[in-house]
């Protein structure tokens, strides 16, 4: 399953399946052994290919996914309780200067992706692999493209919740969703370029628009705005990259 994502992030990011380093069975077994769980099945395969060196990719945000840094902070900080962790939660990214990054382990189902502190705070991601798949589409694929353009709200209408009519705008206007969108993001392919619409429960919606031509992206950006209440950098009387 994980060699999937690796050709995706490989086909915008050449030297990424050769730059990946995996964690090793003594690291995998020693985690497991700190959790008091087995690993989730994916989150396994993901350590043991890049679980030492992911290339940058960096999924959790600021906090880091590394497997030396989960043990360490697992050893000095969840088993001596000096940091509590919500039930049937496995932390996949410590060290965040807000809070960790966590799996939400519940039954047979895939586990969701959450920001935690000693609660659920927040969804992330549905699961694992759509988070890596999300992460890569912007870092690398939203690269490929010669154009950046950044569209969200204005401070006081930061928190309306408008993830699912952007997606559904951004189907109109002709972005095919891909598969690894989910209930906190939208990933799409057009002919002009891409789109990610991003939006957690707690956070204004965000969203970049990708692609080569300016006069193409604009209007669609205009479309964006105008039907959602958002601001583009055309209102704001400037261009992204």
């Amino acid at each position: 399953m994980i060699e999937e994502f690796i050709a995706y992030a490989s086909a915008y990011n050449p030297v990424f399946a050769a730059s990946i380093r995996g964690a090793t069975p003594l690291q995998l077994a020693e985690l497991e052994r700190l959790v008091g769980r087995p690993l989730p099945a994916y989150y396994k395969e993901f350590l043991s290919r890049m679980g030492q060196d992911d290339v940058g990719l960096s999924a959790a945000e600021d906090a880091t996914m590394a497997v030396d840094g989960i043990i360490d902070y697992y050893r000095n900080y969840i088993v001596p309780g000096e940091r509590t962790i919500p039930p049937n939660c496995i932390v996949i990214g410590a060290y965040s200067q807000v809070m960790d990054v966590s799996l939400h382990c519940v039954g047979d189902d895939e586990p969701r992706v959450y920001f935690t502190e000693d609660h659920l705070y927040q969804p992330w991601a549905d699961s694992l692999e759509k988070l890596l798949f999300r992460t890569a589409f912007q870092k690398f694929r939203g690269r490929q493209f010669s154009h950046e353009l950044n569209i969200g709200p204005e401070k006081d209408l930061g928190r309306r919740r408008l993830l699912a009519s952007a997606s559904e705008l951004a189907e109109r206007l002709g972005f095919q969703r891909e598969r690894f969108s989910d209930s906190v993001a939208f990933c799409g392919e057009h002919k002009v370029g891409a789109v990610q619409i991003l939006q957690t429960d707690d956070a204004p919606i965000g969203i970049r628009l990708y692609g080569n031509n300016l006069n193409e992206l604009e209007p669609i950006a205009a479309k964006f705005g105008a039907e959602l209440g958002l601001i583009t950098p055309a209102d704001r009387g400037s261009r992204s990259r």
